[in-house]
Protein backbone atom coordinates (compact mmCIF):
# COMPACT_ATOMS: atom_id res chain seq x y z
CA UNK A 1 0.00 0.00 0.00
CA UNK A 2 2.70 2.70 1.06
CA UNK A 3 4.83 2.32 -1.99
CA UNK A 4 1.70 2.52 -4.38
CA UNK A 5 0.71 5.71 -2.48
CA UNK A 6 4.27 7.04 -2.80
CA UNK A 7 4.25 6.71 -6.48
CA UNK A 8 0.85 8.22 -6.90
CA UNK A 9 1.76 10.99 -4.20
CA UNK A 10 5.39 11.72 -5.86
CA UNK A 11 3.43 11.98 -9.55
CA UNK A 12 1.25 14.89 -7.94
CA UNK A 13 2.97 18.09 -9.52
CA UNK A 14 1.81 20.11 -6.29
CA UNK A 15 2.82 17.69 -3.26
CA UNK A 16 6.79 17.59 -2.43
CA UNK A 17 7.03 13.89 -0.56
CA UNK A 18 9.95 12.64 1.31
CA UNK A 19 10.10 9.03 2.71
CA UNK A 20 11.46 7.91 6.02
CA UNK A 21 11.66 4.48 7.84
CA UNK A 22 12.91 3.18 10.93
CA UNK A 23 15.28 0.19 9.37
CA UNK A 24 16.19 -0.62 5.99
CA UNK A 25 14.02 -3.58 5.42
CA UNK A 26 13.46 -6.13 2.96
CA UNK A 27 11.94 -4.04 0.28
CA UNK A 28 14.43 -0.69 1.16
CA UNK A 29 15.40 -0.56 -3.27
CA UNK A 30 11.55 -0.55 -4.01
CA UNK A 31 11.37 2.29 -2.10
CA UNK A 32 14.53 4.19 -3.31
CA UNK A 33 13.35 3.41 -6.76
CA UNK A 34 10.71 5.97 -6.01
CA UNK A 35 12.88 8.78 -4.55
CA UNK A 36 15.13 9.73 -1.64
CA UNK A 37 14.94 7.49 1.53
CA UNK A 38 15.98 8.23 4.77
CA UNK A 39 16.40 5.39 7.04
CA UNK A 40 16.11 6.62 10.55
CA UNK A 41 18.52 3.45 12.33
CA UNK A 42 21.37 4.53 9.76
CA UNK A 43 21.25 8.49 10.04
CA UNK A 44 20.81 8.52 14.07
CA UNK A 45 22.92 6.82 16.99
CA UNK A 46 21.72 5.46 20.21
CA UNK A 47 21.13 7.89 22.96
CA UNK A 48 20.77 10.77 20.26
CA UNK A 49 17.94 13.48 21.46
CA UNK A 50 14.91 13.91 20.23
CA UNK A 51 16.23 17.46 19.14
CA UNK A 52 18.97 16.07 16.70
CA UNK A 53 16.05 13.72 15.73
CA UNK A 54 14.36 16.54 14.49
CA UNK A 55 16.99 18.33 13.12
CA UNK A 56 17.80 15.01 10.48
CA UNK A 57 14.23 14.75 9.45
CA UNK A 58 13.74 18.70 8.97
CA UNK A 59 17.00 18.52 6.87
CA UNK A 60 16.26 15.57 4.80
CA UNK A 61 12.50 17.09 4.45
CA UNK A 62 14.53 20.89 3.90
CA UNK A 63 12.07 22.27 6.96
CA UNK A 64 9.69 20.56 9.20
CA UNK A 65 7.13 18.49 7.29
CA UNK A 66 3.23 19.53 6.94
CA UNK A 67 1.88 15.94 7.62
CA UNK A 68 3.33 13.19 8.41
CA UNK A 69 2.19 9.63 7.40
CA UNK A 70 2.89 6.63 9.17
CA UNK A 71 2.25 2.96 7.22
CA UNK A 72 1.95 1.03 10.89
CA UNK A 73 1.65 1.68 14.51
CA UNK A 74 5.22 -0.12 14.61
CA UNK A 75 6.04 3.52 13.54
CA UNK A 76 5.40 4.73 16.94
CA UNK A 77 8.89 4.42 17.96
CA UNK A 78 9.38 7.29 15.47
CA UNK A 79 8.33 9.74 18.53
CA UNK A 80 10.45 8.58 20.42
CA UNK A 81 13.56 9.60 18.01
CA UNK A 82 11.79 12.98 16.88
CA UNK A 83 9.67 15.53 18.40
CA UNK A 84 8.14 17.48 15.23
CA UNK A 85 5.96 19.68 17.31
CA UNK A 86 2.75 21.01 15.89
CA UNK A 87 3.28 18.77 12.58
CA UNK A 88 0.44 16.36 12.18
CA UNK A 89 0.71 12.90 12.50
CA UNK A 90 -2.17 10.03 10.12
CA UNK A 91 -1.28 6.75 11.14
CA UNK A 92 -2.36 4.06 8.65
CA UNK A 93 -3.29 1.30 11.24
CA UNK A 94 -3.22 -2.64 9.60
CA UNK A 95 -2.57 -4.69 13.36
CA UNK A 96 -4.74 -6.33 14.99
CA UNK A 97 -4.64 -6.79 18.31
CA UNK A 98 -2.03 -9.29 18.66
CA UNK A 99 -0.08 -7.89 16.11
CA UNK A 100 0.11 -4.10 17.69
CA UNK A 101 1.37 -6.23 21.23
CA UNK A 102 3.97 -8.17 19.08
CA UNK A 103 4.98 -5.83 17.20
CA UNK A 104 4.56 -2.51 18.82
CA UNK A 105 3.88 -3.41 22.15
CA UNK A 106 1.80 -1.04 24.54
CA UNK A 107 4.64 2.03 24.83
CA UNK A 108 5.12 2.33 21.35
CA UNK A 109 1.14 1.66 20.36
CA UNK A 110 0.49 4.82 23.23
CA UNK A 111 3.18 7.30 21.18
CA UNK A 112 1.18 6.16 18.06
CA UNK A 113 -1.94 6.59 19.43
CA UNK A 114 -1.24 9.91 21.52
CA UNK A 115 0.57 11.28 19.04
CA UNK A 116 -1.86 10.96 15.86
CA UNK A 117 -4.40 13.72 15.22
CA UNK A 118 -6.12 10.44 12.73
CA UNK A 119 -6.00 6.84 12.52
CA UNK A 120 -7.07 4.76 9.34
CA UNK A 121 -7.90 1.65 9.87
CA UNK A 122 -7.59 -1.17 6.97
CA UNK A 123 -10.76 -2.82 7.75
CA UNK A 124 -13.69 -2.81 10.09
CA UNK A 125 -12.50 -5.64 12.57
CA UNK A 126 -9.33 -2.81 13.21
CA UNK A 127 -11.55 -0.21 13.76
CA UNK A 128 -12.97 -2.17 16.32
CA UNK A 129 -10.51 -3.28 18.10
CA UNK A 130 -9.18 0.24 17.81
CA UNK A 131 -12.63 1.42 19.50
CA UNK A 132 -11.98 -1.60 22.47
CA UNK A 133 -8.14 -0.09 22.87
CA UNK A 134 -10.44 3.27 23.72
CA UNK A 135 -9.99 5.60 20.60
CA UNK A 136 -12.60 7.39 20.13
CA UNK A 137 -14.69 6.88 17.05
CA UNK A 138 -14.59 10.48 15.84
CA UNK A 139 -10.27 9.76 15.79
CA UNK A 140 -10.75 7.54 13.24
CA UNK A 141 -11.76 6.38 9.41
CA UNK A 142 -11.70 3.28 7.66
CA UNK A 143 -10.00 3.11 4.89
CA UNK A 144 -9.45 -0.42 3.21
CA UNK A 145 -6.07 -1.55 2.25
CA UNK A 146 -5.25 -3.34 -0.65
CA UNK A 147 -2.35 -4.76 -2.67
CA UNK A 148 -1.57 -4.15 -5.83
CA UNK A 149 -2.12 -7.10 -8.41
CA UNK A 150 1.06 -6.61 -10.60
CA UNK A 151 0.00 -9.12 -13.27
CA UNK A 152 1.03 -8.83 -16.99
CA UNK A 153 -1.88 -8.19 -20.00
CA UNK A 154 -0.13 -11.39 -21.75
CA UNK A 155 -0.42 -13.40 -18.58
CA UNK A 156 -3.73 -12.61 -18.17
CA UNK A 157 -5.25 -12.97 -21.42
CA UNK A 158 -2.87 -16.26 -21.71
CA UNK A 159 -4.36 -17.86 -18.32
CA UNK A 160 -7.29 -15.86 -17.11
CA UNK A 161 -11.02 -15.75 -17.52
CA UNK A 162 -12.08 -16.55 -21.17
CA UNK A 163 -8.54 -18.15 -21.96
CA UNK A 164 -8.76 -21.48 -23.43
CA UNK A 165 -7.78 -24.70 -21.48
CA UNK A 166 -4.48 -25.77 -23.57
CA UNK A 167 -3.29 -22.38 -22.95
CA UNK A 168 -4.17 -22.63 -19.19
CA UNK A 169 -2.37 -26.34 -19.03
CA UNK A 170 0.56 -25.19 -20.39
CA UNK A 171 0.78 -22.42 -18.03
CA UNK A 172 0.35 -24.61 -14.75
CA UNK A 173 2.88 -27.65 -16.55
CA UNK A 174 5.36 -24.29 -16.44
CA UNK A 175 4.94 -24.17 -13.18
CA UNK A 176 5.75 -27.59 -12.65
CA UNK A 177 1.44 -27.87 -11.42
CA UNK A 178 -1.47 -30.38 -11.55
CA UNK A 179 -3.10 -30.15 -14.84
CA UNK A 180 -5.99 -30.65 -12.64
CA UNK A 181 -6.91 -29.87 -9.25
CA UNK A 182 -7.34 -26.95 -7.32
CA UNK A 183 -5.21 -24.72 -6.14
CA UNK A 184 -4.74 -23.31 -2.93
CA UNK A 185 -2.65 -20.44 -2.01
CA UNK A 186 -1.99 -17.68 0.25
CA UNK A 187 -0.46 -14.08 0.86
CA UNK A 188 1.50 -12.77 3.50
CA UNK A 189 3.63 -13.62 6.02
CA UNK A 190 3.53 -17.76 7.17
CA UNK A 191 2.35 -17.04 10.54
CA UNK A 192 -0.50 -17.81 12.77
CA UNK A 193 -2.43 -14.72 12.69
CA UNK A 194 -2.90 -15.28 9.33
CA UNK A 195 -4.84 -18.38 9.61
CA UNK A 196 -3.18 -20.90 7.74
CA UNK A 197 -4.37 -23.78 9.20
Amino acid sequence: LLLALLEWMRRQPTLEVYAAALTGGNIRERFEAQGPLLVLDEALSPGDSKRNGDKVIFDFCSGPPDVVLANTVVTGKLHALAEMEGVPVVTFVHELEQSILRFAGEEVWQMARDRSCMLLAASPAVFANLERRGVPAERMRVTHDYIRAEVSEDLFLRVGPGSDTASRAAYRKSLNLPEEGILVFGCGSLDWRKGPD
